[in-house]
């Protein structure tokens, strides 16, 4: 099901007007190799399947931060999935959360990773404590949770 879901999101990613989104450029294995060893995690397949395909990025105003290009690592601008991570982990972060994105509110989602199979979306508040203790579930896969994303972006930029 988790599966279906991403596949219903890249559809729709595909489908959205070229203006409404953001996209980087699928990256390497070898790329997401180095960012795992350098976050000391393994991606979860389904984070691993958009950063594969994408690199990064969004559809009308939310953003999924990824991993930059060989190419274009040293102009990257748009958020490094390691980079966040460092910084947040440096706040206080646990290690078992992979952020992957975060809200002009301050709140922050990550992937978390006690279950790496199947590793739920979670809501957290970067710098405050017990980031460790009771995490709000958002979504039950990294697939959902996106999914969920574009049709809110659909409805509300009426793309449907």
């Amino acid at each position: 099901m988790s599966s279906e879901l991403l596949a219903k999101a890249f559809e729709l990613i595909e489908s959205a007007p070229d203006e409404s989104k953001i996209l980087g450029q699928g990256v390497s294995d070898e790329t997401i190799a180095a960012a795992e060893s350098a976050l000391n995690v393994i991606f979860p397949a389904e984070y691993k399947d958009f950063i594969s395909r994408y690199g990064y990025g969004g559809v009308g105003g939310f953003e999924i931060f990824g991993l930059p290009t060989p190419d274009n690592a040293s102009t990257f601008t748009y958020p490094y999935v390691v980079e966040l991570n460092h910084e947040m982990r440096g706040s206080g972060l646990s290690k078992r959360i992979l952020a992957f994105k975060t809200a002009g509110n301050g709140e922050a989602y990550g992937l978390d990773l006690v279950d790496p199979i199947n590793p739920k979306v979670v809501v957290f508040w970067p710098g405050y404590p017990n980031n460790e203790g009771e995490l709000e579930i958002v979504a039950n896969s990294f697939g959902e949770h996106l999914l969920a994303e574009i049709e809110r972006v659909r409805e509300r930029l009426s793309m449907t």
